[in-house]
């Protein structure tokens, strides 16, 4: 069971991750504008972060921190310019991860095992960046 901290991190990225998947923009949401719409539907947001998060920084720089990680187990897209889209793959977890708990658990273990076999996955990417374009 998550923390009331993991909680609140856990919800916003999956609040998020949801918007993302209802957004219709091939190009997909610049980062400001879905923390915009991030608030709008987790109104206490800033409350349950001053209250359980013991944190600094505030909760818009925690989703941009996290979208890392959510782009290095490949449910997130970032295009380098603010524009996230959420990837097959992070669709996949929202619907085979309805709960906020086993949502948050498939994203430790995914990145667990990423961080684990780091050196192979950095070998794929690599091979995969030398393809020519249309192969």
């Amino acid at each position: 069971m998550l923390t009331p901290n993991q909680q609140v991190r856990n919800r916003i990225a999956r609040t998020a991750m949801e918007i993302l998947a209802e957004s219709d923009d091939s190009r997909g949401v610049h980062k400001d504008d879905l923390w915009r719409q991030v608030k709008e539907r987790y109104p206490e947001v800033d409350r349950d972060w001053a209250r359980h998060a013991n944190a600094k920084s505030g909760p818009f720089v925690f989703l941009t921190w996290h979208s890392s990680g959510l782009s290095t187990i490949g449910w997130l897209y970032k295009d380098g310019w603010g524009h996230w889209r959420i990837t097959g793959a992070g669709r996949w977890s929202l619907e085979e991860y309805p709960s906020l708990d086993a949502w948050a658990a498939a994203i430790d273990q995914r990145y667990q095992d990423w961080s684990r076999k780091r050196d192979r996955f950095e070998q794929a990417e690599k091979l995969l960046s030398s393809l020519p374009e249309d192969s």
